[in-house]
């Protein structure tokens, strides 16, 4: 049995997915299962995907479909179909190094406390002086604050005893986009979090423009001062409009690639910042008082 399973969810990727299973199918180590989730995508991707994936000898490969919009159920569907040592969340636009699953697999083994592997966002060549200054930048940022999420699920992996012991992806409890940064914060309470700058991934160019990132400058020093065992508390509890919100999201906001987030959980609302950035100087002295009550108790 592979001791890692990846999920890949996507919808309506037909112009990345390929290179994706490509970049997959090119791994140095095979020690993986790969169970691709069809979120009702209509332009072609599943026939993509198993054109792809159909000459990958010696990868064992799940054809899965979800058909309630939205990433979290695509994610929930794959990780259901999981009974790996570890499971690692993919994404369809992101290109990964062939030494990526064995390096994923070689820092778990390094680290047995560890709850999860985390891999960085590289942009440009990653000996380049702004691939560097990336990994550096992503491996500072996780020294400083290691209660903290500092990637995306484009390149997560986990222990899957503490991801079941979390809970995992739960859209009950949480209904929201960031799940990215949502579950590790659950997740890490049953062991630290690993970085290396050696392991990173190429998500596409379209990640570049954060414009539909609803996260002001306010909203991400409150979540980064948060401390760690207040961030479950902390986060369900960051918009009392969320719920109405997030009832009625489609998969524009939380898509099989969890690309498009114009939903912010902080806001609780849809585009428009205005109404946000009115509020946002006092969201940040909330976080505040919770950061100094967490240093005080």
């Amino acid at each position: 049995m592979p001791r890692l399973t990846l999920i890949l969810p996507y919808y309506n990727e037909a112009d990345y997915l390929g290179l994706t299973l490509a970049s997959l199918k090119a791994q140095e180590v095979r020690d993986f299962r790969l169970v691709l989730v069809d979120n009702a995508s209509t332009d072609g991707s599943e026939a993509i995907a198993r054109a792809a994936m159909a000459d990958a000898t010696g990868i064992d490969v799940a054809y899965l479909r979800e058909p309630r919009p939205g990433k979290l159920h695509a994610l929930m569907t794959g990780a259901a179909a999981v009974d790996s040592e570890f499971i690692a969340t993919l994404d369809a636009d992101t290109i990964y190094p062939p030494q990526y699953v064995a390096l994923c697999l070689s820092l778990f083994d390094a680290n047995p406390r560890a709850s999860c592997v985390m891999a960085a966002d590289l942009y440009d060549p990653p000996e380049s002086k702004a691939g560097l200054a990336q990994r550096r930048k992503v491996a500072l940022a996780a020294s400083l604050f290691p209660a903290q999420c500092h990637t995306g699920a484009f390149g997560q992996a986990f222990r899957t005893s503490a991801y079941r012991a979390a809970g995992g992806y739960d859209i009950a409890r949480w209904p929201f986009v960031l799940e990215d940064h949502e579950l590790p914060a659950r997740v890490m309470r049953f062991g630290p979090a690993v970085y290396d700058q050696q392991h990173y991934c190429f998500p596409s160019d379209r990640r570049v423009d954060r414009g539909n990132v609803n996260w002001t400058l306010f909203e991400q020093i409150v979540y980064f001062l948060t401390p760690a065992r207040k961030l479950d508390w902390f986060l369900p509890r960051s918009s009392p409009t969320a719920c109405a919100v997030a009832a009625s999201k489609t998969s524009t906001c939380a898509n099989a690639t969890g690309t498009d987030r114009r939903f912010s959980p902080l806001s609780g609302r849809q585009g428009g910042a205005s109404e946000r950035e009115k509020s946002a100087e006092h969201r940040f002295c909330c976080g505040l008082a919770i950061w100094s009550w967490g240093k005080v108790n």
